[in-house]
């Protein structure tokens, strides 16, 4: 549903993504919805694709967001299947839509391509257990921390002051996959951004004090 397969993982991937249909999206353009037949695996070639899950009162929770380089809609080598969540952009983006026959016949012809899907999965299971862990015994600011971190990992871009997530993430999505309110997103960044921990460049956020950043992340829950 929500795994990040690295598609340069891959040659094969890299392969099939170079015949892949491209199709760019406007911000809030769907790529598909939750419960559709499942017909295809996408690449994001530009941009950030989020993906999410119905909740009650007709409100959509931000389970995962997937960024250039990284494969979504893997739900489509089950035969049958339908979409288990929902997929739009999040932003101006470009995908590269590949038939689920093609990417089945990469996986069953590939060992490469089979090792970067199922390390993808067991990735995202690790990631799902590590945060359903969190939610009970680690504060917000020490989960935001982590979350942030991580969208470093994928997405920053080096400069002299910091690092830049070139993708600004709104405070709801923040709050949705670490499992808090978003008051509490917004109350945390904003100390954060007062303190010189971050700072806000447009619709960017520039992690000024990593190293800060880092023992946040990894303070003990108490």
């Amino acid at each position: 549903m929500a795994a990040r397969i690295d598609a340069t993982d891959s040659k094969r991937f890299r392969r099939l993504l170079a015949r892949g249909v491209t199709n760019p999206l406007g911000r809030g353009d769907f790529v598909y919805r939750e419960g559709e037949a499942a017909d295809s695996i996408y690449a994001v070639l530009r941009g950030r694709i989020r993906l999410s899950i119905s909740a009650p009162a007709g409100r959509e929770v931000t389970v995962a967001t997937v960024g250039p380089g990284e494969l979504f809609g893997e739900e489509c080598l089950v035969p049958e299947q339908r979409r288990l969540c929902t997929a739009r952009a999040a932003e101006s983006t470009t995908t590269a839509r590949i038939p689920a026959d093609a990417a089945l016949r990469a996986v069953r012809t590939s060992r490469d391509a089979e090792r970067a899907l199922i390390h993808a999965w067991l990735t995202e299971l690790a990631e799902a257990r590590r945060r359903a862990a969190e939610q009970a015994f680690r504060p917000v600011p020490q989960r935001l921390a982590r979350l942030l971190l991580e969208l470093r990992r994928r997405f920053g871009r080096k400069e002299a002051k910091g690092t830049l997530i070139p993708h600004w993430f709104t405070h709801q999505e923040l709050a949705d996959l670490i499992a808090a309110h978003r008051s509490t997103v917004t109350t945390t960044l904003g100390d954060w951004l007062y303190r010189g921990i971050l700072k806000e460049r447009g619709r960017c956020l520039l992690i000024l004090d990593e190293r800060r950043l880092e023992i946040l992340a990894d303070a003990k829950a108490r």
